[in-house]
């Protein structure tokens, strides 16, 4: 099962990677992947809604490993949401930016790192 989280951490890291190789910065990646707006943000949801329902249905995974699941999936589904109410989080918040996908890229690397480490 830490296979699982290992991925879901490398999803997370290539997602807050994203902003970084879209059209504001170097430019490599298809205009059909968003790099920012509404559609990063989706993009951002849907990976932490697939590690928290991974994290809550699967009946094979207990204890910590559940609970860091759990808490993996809701930071980066809550990082999606924050630029979309960005109007309400206080000014100290990155909800764009560098630091704001510096801090998505961290979520994942800590998954990643507590899946291989599990996986001896």
């Amino acid at each position: 099962m830490k296979v699982m989280i290992t991925i879901l951490g490398l999803l997370i890291v290539f997602a807050g990677a994203i902003p970084f190789l879209g059209a504001d910065s170097l430019n490599v990646l298809p205009e059909s992947i968003p790099s920012s707006g509404m559609g990063y943000s989706i993009l951002i949801m849907v990976i932490g809604a697939v590690g928290l329902v991974y994290g809550i249905i699967n009946k094979m995974i207990m204890g910590a490993e559940r609970v860091i699941t759990i808490i993996i999936g809701l930071l980066t589904a809550l990082g999606g949401v924050l630029p979309l109410i960005s109007e309400f989080v206080p000014a100290f918040i990155p909800t764009t930016g560098p630091i704001y996908s510096g801090i998505i890229i961290i979520v994942g690397l800590i998954g990643f790192v507590y899946g291989v480490m599990g996986m001896g």
